[in-house]
């Protein structure tokens, strides 16, 4: 314990240690002193916070696209039993999914550092907002401040840059923020595709897209589901420094956590209309246990399992199906039940109407799964384990910030679970989470997977046909 405290406290002095650097050499402009290029001595020379800065500044034609307008959305607030105020405020939140474009940057590039994709412009200048640097912003902090992960800088204290890659013609980058994460990869670097194709350059057609580094099988499984050969793309593992005649470069998709109808409305059209139909018998009423996780595991599972089981659920262990499985197991599921994870991702995938159980240890909430259920279109209801819980709701969302935060193991109460689940009955029907017909009509369905889901985007709603055993 003495050494994890000590190793702790070496990590926080180092961290403010180079916060303080990067501060002062930012405020002076220290890069800009060096009269060479990065490539040969010293770290990028700058940033431009926003990219209209740059194409402002650069005062040359620059190929700039508007894809997707900012767009509000209305929400309600999410089911349960809990002391709802014990999670989180609406007041004087901005509920939106952020305005989306395409720049193209003359001899631009892209360079991995401490697994981010840094893009640099032609005058060696980094554009964080589209740098796998999002400010992180969240609808549950009112008026939030902006902040930047503690590494946003430090690539400013390299004495130079690796070696630099050339390539001739266009070269697109479609890379974020933890995509060695599940959830990341599918809401923040996938949809980022289908920025590209809406401004012209549809993925299929591109010779090369840089990509993060593959090393799991989700990630080549899913490219291949979108039909991305091996051969187009560039991974930018560790060092990795590329330039391009014609750098595309997306926009980010959205805050951390807020993934846009528009994104679910690409991975169900793209992914799931591309699985094959296979002959499985999926379950209607599925537990997801991570039992075979390292962290976030329920104590007394076996106890709520034991229960759930006697209602018809059946228990699934999502490391053990591939991409196309953990889709279809979703698809048809009527009913869930799961610990927060990465693997309710494939939420994106289930059907209007279906019902979610989210729940989290009693200090750490995370939003996600709740606001895709809004443009899901599914009754999305949560609960606790036991013990204290934060007096003020935005602790839940700052937790985020802190290390190891979300990996607490659970202890679910019984009877808790058996009154979400008889308030989850009582209120089976398909909410259009304050939609109405012209609005849920803008949801777009799959004909040969979601015949039923077209009548809901007509404005009508749907008789489950189904109940609880």
């Amino acid at each position: 314990m003495k050494l994890l405290k000590s190793r702790r406290l070496r990590s926080l002095k180092k961290k403010y240690l180079g916060l303080l650097v990067n501060h002062v050499v930012l405020k002076y402009n220290l890069p800009k002193l060096i009269p060479v290029s990065c490539d040969v001595l010293g770290p990028p020379k700058g940033v431009y916070y926003q990219m209209k800065d740059w194409i402002q500044k650069w005062g040359k034609d620059v190929e700039w696209v508007k894809v997707h307008p900012k767009t509000q959305y209305e929400p309600i607030l999410p089911k349960t039993i809990e002391n709802l105020s014990s999670w989180i405020t609406m007041e004087n939140c901005d509920f939106s999914w952020p305005e989306t474009s395409v720049t193209v940057i003359p001899k631009g590039r892209v360079y991995e550092y401490r697994r981010r994709g840094y893009i640099l412009t032609p005058d060696q200048h980094i554009i964080e907002d589209h740098s796998n640097q999002p400010l992180y912003h969240h609808p549950f902090i009112p008026n939030p401040e902006q902040r930047a992960y503690d590494s946003l800088y430090s690539i400013f204290l390299k004495p130079k840059l690796t070696p630099v890659r050339k390539i001739a013609g266009q070269v697109a980058v479609v890379h974020a923020n933890s995509w060695e994460n599940y959830s990341h990869w599918c809401f923040d670097i996938l949809p980022k595709l289908q920025i590209l194709k809406e401004a012209g350059y549809d993925w299929k057609n591109l010779e090369k897209i840089v990509v993060p580094d593959i090393q799991f099988a989700f990630q080549r499984e899913s490219l291949d589901l979108l039909g991305i050969r091996p051969e187009q793309c560039l991974t930018l593992s560790r060092g990795q420094h590329i330039q391009a005649d014609q750098l595309i470069v997306p926009s980010m998709v959205s805050p951390i956590g807020q993934t846009p109808e528009w994104a679910v409305d690409f991975l169900r059209e793209n992914l799931l209309s591309n699985t094959k139909n296979l002959t499985n018998i999926y379950p209607e009423k599925i537990y997801i246990s991570r039992s075979k996780c390292k962290y976030r595991l329920v104590l007394n599972e076996a106890e709520i399992f034991n229960y759930l089981e006697e209602l018809g659920y059946q228990k699934i262990y999502l490391e053990d199906l591939s991409v196309e499985q953990q889709i279809l197991t979703f698809y048809h599921a009527k009913w869930i039940v799961s610990p927060h994870g990465a693997g309710l991702t494939n939420l994106v995938y289930c059907q209007p109407g279906a019902t979610i159980i989210e729940f989290f240890s009693p200090r750490f909430a995370c939003p996600t799964y709740y606001l895709l259920s809004i443009p899901v279109h599914l009754n999305y209801y949560y609960l606790f384990g036991e013990g204290p819980q934060h007096d003020n709701p935005t602790d839940y969302i700052l937790e985020l910030d802190k290390p190891g935060s979300g990996y607490q193991d659970i202890l679910l109460n019984p009877d808790k679970l058996k009154e979400t689940l008889s308030l989850a009955v009582r209120g089976r029907h398909i909410v259009s989470h304050g939609l109405d017909s012209d609005t849920a009509g803008t949801r777009k369905a799959i004909p040969e997977y979601l015949p039923r889901a077209a009548e809901y985007s007509r404005g009508k709603p749907l008789e489950l046909g189904f109940h609880l055993d």
